[in-house]
């Protein structure tokens, strides 16, 4: 299977969709950033208690270098995210907040996109 993202000349991010299924019955439709700098998928707050999750009981915390700080930072394991016809089940998410003015609800990381062999044509 493969899942072709067409990126227009200069652009300086890449946005994509994302649903991610978290307990029965719940499922949302995200907009992520492609970020291969970001070890782990981030997912906000709100989102992951609309997919279920309790993000303030997380057992497991992660100490994270975001842009402005040092956090220890929830991580939870949705049932799956489909980005790009691919998909990803049992896919570890820090949960975390990114600034409204990033204009997107999460970061797509590394912990998804290691999964397949990507490549850039030029």
């Amino acid at each position: 299977m493969t899942g072709i993202l067409e990126i227009a000349p200069g652009a300086i991010r890449i946005i994509v969709p994302a649903l991610v299924t978290g307990e029965e019955p719940h499922r949302l439709g995200l907009k992520l950033l492609l970020d291969t700098e970001a070890s782990m998928t981030t997912l906000p707050e709100d989102a992951l208690l609309k997919l279920g999750y309790a993000p303030a009981e997380a057992k497991d915390k992660r100490r994270v270098a975001t842009g402005s700080s040092v956090e220890d930072l929830p991580v939870l394991t949705v049932k799956s995210m489909t980005v790009l016809e691919h998909t990803v089940t049992d896919l570890d998410v820090l949960c975390l907040d990114l600034p409204a003015r990033a204009g997107v609800d999460g970061l797509l990381g590394m912990n998804f996109l290691n999964r397949f062999d990507t490549s850039t044509l030029f």
